[in-house]
């Protein structure tokens, strides 16, 4: 399974081969351009020793402002002869000079001690598509969420009506997203299926992959499949799947209370959850299970770290894929 090491890798290869495949081009018209104007490989070799001799100069002797404006005269006057030369046979007088995607940081990724916005982008992109969220989900946002499925009838045992729940539900996702890195809470969605329990952890994730984050999304039962391989499975590697399930920067748990339950299963659950909560790296587990069903489900030690690690977040009883066929 990818990792958040594989990911930036990835990315830095990515930039290595913009910076190789500009190159080649550059070197394939400085070939092109020296061919035709055999001056031009003259010129650019005085240029390199004006420089040479400038840098000597000022090494040696520091700095004497007559001879460095003597430098920058004949600086300046090979490199007008030189556009002249290109222009004179129609080409761009910048035509030789080095090649960017991205001008600000030069293909390098990085803008001083910064991540360029290119690199922050390309990265954003590598997680999206190694987070395992559905691709219909990756192209979506906090918009998509639409509210019009919940009904506006106050209901009785709230005071609210389904639709102002699910609209304090959308502003609280929203400023869980903007504050996740000031603030590392975990969340636990549960209310009835269809609901949209499971379609807002994935803009929840969606949204914090655009700000960086590396996030996985897993069923529960997904998630115990790959411990079960690698325990029962062919001999271990140094490197273990189940690490990712540590190592992100955030994970969405779902269909908890639909798997195979067992005492390894609770077992492994525990060790990723207790893993997460110590590491201070948030969670999201959504379910189709009240928290009495949670608590009477799985053993305290256990249940207690998915209700009261939490902030535990009831979804309007409504389902959404009906209510979609219906209109």
């Amino acid at each position: 399974m990818d990792s958040k090491r594989e990911c930036i890798e990835a990315v830095n290869a990515l930039f290595a081969e913009k910076k190789a495949k500009n190159e080649n081009l550059r070197l394939t018209r400085l070939s092109e351009i020296t061919a035709r104007f055999p001056e031009i490989k003259e010129i650019d070799s005085a240029l390199k020793k004006n420089v040479s001799e400038c840098m000597e100069f000022m090494m040696s002797r520091g700095r004497d402002e007559k001879k460095m404006l003597s430098y920058r005269e004949r600086s300046r006057a090979l490199q007008e002869k030189r556009a002249k030369i290109l222009g004179d046979g129609g080409y761009p007088e910048n035509y030789t000079d080095p090649i960017y995607d991205c001008p600000v940081c030069k293909d390098t990724g990085s803008v001083g001690l910064e991540n360029c916005e290119c690199y922050k982008r390309e990265l954003s992109l590598e997680y999206l598509k190694r987070s395992k969220i559905a691709p219909e989900m990756k192209k979506l946002s906090f918009k998509d969420f639409k509210l019009d499925y919940y009904s506006k009838d106050k209901q009785c045992e709230t005071g609210q009506s389904q639709y102002e729940t699910a609209k304090t539900i959308l502003a609280f996702s929203k400023k869980y997203v903007s504050d996740f890195n000031k603030k590392k809470i975990n969340l636990l969605f549960h209310g009835s299926p269809g609901c949209g329990k499971t379609f807002l952890s994935c803009l929840i994730g969606t949204e914090l992959i655009k700000r960086g984050n590396f996030v996985i999304y897993t069923s529960l039962q997904d998630l115990l499949d790959v411990f079960e391989r690698e325990k029962f499975g062919r001999e271990k590697s140094s490197e273990s799947d189940a690490d990712i399930f540590l190592d992100c920067d955030f994970l969405i748990i779902d269909d908890l209370g639909a798997e195979f339950q067992s005492s390894f299963s609770a077992s492994c659950l525990y060790h990723v959850i207790n893993s997460r909560i110590n590491r201070k790296s948030p969670f999201i587990i959504s379910t189709n299970l009240s928290l009495k069903e949670i608590e009477s489900s799985y053993d305290a030690r256990l249940s207690s770290r998915i209700v009261y690690e939490t902030v535990n977040i009831p979804f309007p009883k409504v389902d959404i894929r009906l209510e979609r066929k219906k209109k």
